[in-house]
């Protein structure tokens, strides 16, 4: 099979198969609606398929950094911040060693499109096949490489470009991809911040053991348990507050 055959595959039967395979743990996590996803391919304009995957994709990168930060006071702030550029959001994920460079170039290629639609009251009607098909074939190519993460080595022997017939289908696997890579990033995430809490739990249970007060002892691993089941063994993660067992000072 030829790689333009490959990618005229792209039907609806493996969207599905895509879908069934990461978006339980993409709803899980981010806490995202399945069924927007899958709905994403039938948007009727390109503009608004684009754009709307641009923002899910942006919203759930934001999540993902206020999560290694450990705050939701900066979620105001990185909402604020553009999504490239050398002070967006993309490059401080990257700096924040949160994503690899796969996952960064196909973010880039994400906010890129969306840029190409958004900027431009002219190209509300602009379709996805027309863009990709004024591409020169270097261009092309390397935007079919960043959306789905083939590398330098692969990119070499590769000929096949983005057809218009494709373009949607290969557009909408880069953001089930992207959306995969920040839900393993907010969970990695998470789970670091439950370990520390665990951590912390455990040194204040074993102090007041040796204080002699045996009733907290108990109390405090129970709660390092509780914290340690939830990063191994229950499947559940905090949707909104990143740390929940953090401890504020009160206002």
């Amino acid at each position: 099979m030829t790689d333009s055959e490959t990618f005229d595959t792209l039907d609806q039967t493996i969207r599905l198969r895509v879908a069934e395979h990461n978006l339980d743990d993409i709803s899980r996590i981010l806490g995202l609606n399945q069924q927007v996803i899958l709905e994403l391919i039938d948007e009727p304009s390109d503009w608004s398929f684009v754009i709307k995957i641009a923002v899910i994709v942006e919203a759930a990168l934001t999540q993902a950094i206020a999560s290694r930060l450990d705050t939701t006071e900066l979620q105001k702030h990185l909402n604020r911040l553009s999504v490239g550029g050398r002070t967006g959001k993309i490059q401080l994920a990257s700096d924040l060693g949160m994503l690899g460079p796969k996952a960064v170039a196909r973010l880039k290629s994400i906010a890129s499109l969306r840029n190409v639609f958004a900027h431009d009251v002219s190209v509300i009607g602009l379709s996805l096949g027309v863009y990709v098909e004024s591409l020169s074939k270097p261009e092309n190519l390397r935007l079919l490489a960043e959306l789905l993460g083939i590398d330098g080595k692969a990119q070499s022997s590769f000929t096949a470009e983005i057809s218009a017939e494709t373009a949607r289908h290969i557009v909408w696997v880069a953001c089930v991809l992207s959306l995969l890579d920040l839900s393993r990033a907010y969970k990695s995430n998470i789970n670091a911040l439950r370990w520390r809490d665990a951590r912390l739990l455990i040194g204040d249970a074993f102090l007041s053991q040796r204080g002699g007060d045996h009733l907290n002892y108990k109390d405090k691993l129970k709660e390092a348990l509780a914290i340690l089941q939830g990063m191994y063994g229950s499947e559940s993660l905090p949707s909104k507050e990143p740390n929940p067992h953090r401890k504020t000072d009160p206002v």
